[in-house]
Formats: C-alpha cells, sequence, structure tokens
C-alpha cells in the first residue's frame, strides 16, 4: 500500500512516498481501505513539530523532540472495512465507516488498522467519504471543549475562528444544544458563517468583537488571539474562556483564574465525551452537523494540502481523496 512518510521534521518537502504491506488486523481489529482523509492543524504541528508556546516541552515526549516518532500522520478517515480481526462484532466487510485514530495517528496512507472498540462508526449516509472525512477532527473537539462549557439553552456563545475545521463545527453544535452563537471570522468567510447558524457575525478586519458592546458566557478560541488578558472584560459572570490552541502560559494561568475569580480557563484535555463518533454521525444523520469541506485534492498533492493548512486562514477541513 502507498503510505506519505517523514523520516524528519520539517515542512512539507520532508514528504516522501513508500511501499509497506497491506496490515492484517489482529484480535479486536478493522482493517478499513482509506477513501478520504484529512491533513488538520495536528498533523502540520506534528511534521513540522511547532506547537503553541512553551507546549513543545511537553509535547516532544510524545512526538519526539529531534526526530519523529510518528512518521506516517493522519487521523481522520473514512473509509470502506475491507477485513476482520477475531472477536469483532460491530461490523461487517463492506461497510463504510467514518473515524479518528487520536494520537496514533496513521491515516495517510491507503488502508490503516483500527481498534473496533473506540474511535469508529457507520458513515452517514448522506454524507460523501470525503464529508465524512471532515467530522471527526473538528467535531470531537468540539464536543469536547463545549461539553466542558456546560453549556445551558440560551446561553451567549462566541466563536473565534468560526469557518475552520473546529470552528464551523463548534457554531453549529452549540446551536444544536440551543445556545445564541456569535462567530468571528474574516470578510470573505462571512455568509458561511451565517449558513452554518450563526446569530451574528463580526468580521475581525473591520471589528474587534472585544469592543463592540457585547458579552459573552462561553468564548471558544480556535485561532490563538483571544486571551484571557483581551477577553477577560467581555466574558460573564461564570463565564468560560475555552482555548483550543492554549499554551503552556495559558495552562498555568488557569488555576490562578480560578482561584481568584469566578471566571474559567479550558485549555487541553478539555471534559471526556462518551462515544464521540457516534454522537457526531447521529448529528450528521439529523442535519445538525454538516461537516464543512474547504478543499479536496488527490492523495498525491498531500503537499499542497499541507501548504494550505500553513496558511492559516483556510476554511473548514483540507481534505485528501486517497481513492
Amino acid at each position: 500500500m502507498k503510505v506519505s512518510f517523514h523520516r524528519r521534521f520539517g515542512g512539507p518537502e520532508v514528504l516522501e512516498w513508500i511501499e509497506r504491506p497491506e496490515p492484517t488486523p489482529g484480535p479486536g481489529q478493522i482493517l478499513v481501505r482509506v477513501r478520504a482523509t484529512t491533513v488538520s492543524a495536528a498533523d502540520w504541528r506534528a511534521l513540522t513539530n511547532t506547537f503553541p508556546g512553551g507546549v513543545r516541552l511537553v509535547a516532544g515526549a510524545r512526538f519526539g523532540y529531534f526526530t519523529p516518532r510518528h512518521t506516517v500522520l493522519g487521523n481522520d478517515f473514512a473509509g470502506v472495512v475491507t477485513a476482520l480481526g477475531p472477536g469483532t462484532t460491530r461490523f461487517d466487510v463492506g461497510d463504510a465507516v467514518v473515524g479518528q485514530t487520536g494520537l496514533r495517528f496513521g491515516t495517510h496512507a491507503e488502508y490503516v488498522l483500527v481498534p473496533e472498540a473506540r474511535g469508529l462508526a457507520k458513515k452517514p449516509e448522506n454524507l460523501s467519504f470525503e464529508e465524512a472525512a471532515s467530522l471527526p477532527f473538528g467535531g470531537v473537539t468540539s464536543l469536547s471543549f463545549l461539553a466542558a462549557a456546560k453549556l445551558a439553552p440560551g446561553a451567549e456563545v462566541l466563536v473565534n475562528g468560526a469557518t475552520g475545521a473546529v470552528g464551523s463545527a463548534a457554531v453549529q453544535i452549540s446551536k444544536h444544544l440551543g445556545a445564541r452563537v456569535t462567530a468571528v471570522c474574516r470578510t470573505e468567510h462571512t455568509e458561511l458563517a451565517k449558513t452554518l447558524g450563526a446569530d451574528e457575525v463580526v468580521d475581525y478586519t473591520r471589528d474587534d468583537f472585544a469592543k463592540v458592546g457585547r458579552s459573552w458566557e462561553v468564548i471558544l478560541d480556535t485561532a490563538g488571539t483571544a486571551t484571557y488578558g483581551r477577553v477577560k472584560s467581555v466574558l460573564r459572570p461564570n463565564g468560560r474562556l475555552l482555548l483550543v490552541n492554549g499554551t503552556l502560559a495559558d495552562g498555568l494561568r488557569a488555576p490562578w483564574v480560578a482561584m481568584t475569580s469566578d471566571k474559567r480557563i479550558v485549555v487541553a484535555g478539555a471534559a471526556p465525551v462518551e462515544d464521540p463518533m457516534e454522537q457526531l454521525v447521529r448529528l450528521a444523520d439529523r442535519g445538525a452537523l454538516r461537516p464543512t469541506v474547504g478543499r479536496v485534492l488527490a492523495f498525491a498533492q498531500i503537499a499542497d494540502a499541507y501548504r494550505e493548512v500553513a496558511s492559516g486562514h483556510k476554511l473548514g477541513s483540507t481534505v485528501l481523496s486517497v481513492g
């Protein structure tokens, strides 16, 4: 099988193509022929060894300090089950599935071996493989952070960076939970933010959301620009600041903020969610969550996909069609 591989940290130029044998599933495992995968911000960080301030010191233990521990990246996929290991019961050969490997990575390949017990669900029939592959990264991240916020119906939520993979999912899931959502994005994406369900849109190239005379119970930041110092005055009493790209400094600040105020900062490692893939599939089946696909590229164009992600202004998910 064809695999996108890298031996050292760097930009897209370090990627190479290699051939590996097709894996054989062991007990409790399923082999999936990958039809579509994504290149996410997590893949970019792992490829380039670039992490938010201070996080690199911690991340190195998992990703490697000088050479990569994960040489095949990608953690979202949609495809077709081709083989079952002993003891598997949930899926059949031929089932169309969607899933996420998490920090095991490995989906930038023609086949991926996954445990049946977690991170896998049947693909929604109303989604293409490319759309389904766009569900996990943004959807699971949003579910986790919004669970930590404990949204109540009618809550005022602001999503900063509302049209990326995480932001677009966060807008839709927040609306499904009954929140009133303000989306922050750039000029050319304002119409998309409205179609996602945002009640109000702030164009950050024209207005600073922290100075528009509004306040929110929850601010979810995917852009890395909503620091606590910037937004604490527009965060309501008992408000939650959800930092998807939080730094080590943010993590160290969080306990102090909790001790000295009624507000909270939530960084990486937000609330655990039971069966997140099944939850996402149910939302997609009901039409409550539609993945935002910014661009679909051929698997052979994976270097271009990384460049798209590196731009920092991608729309939704950058998808690779594996075939």
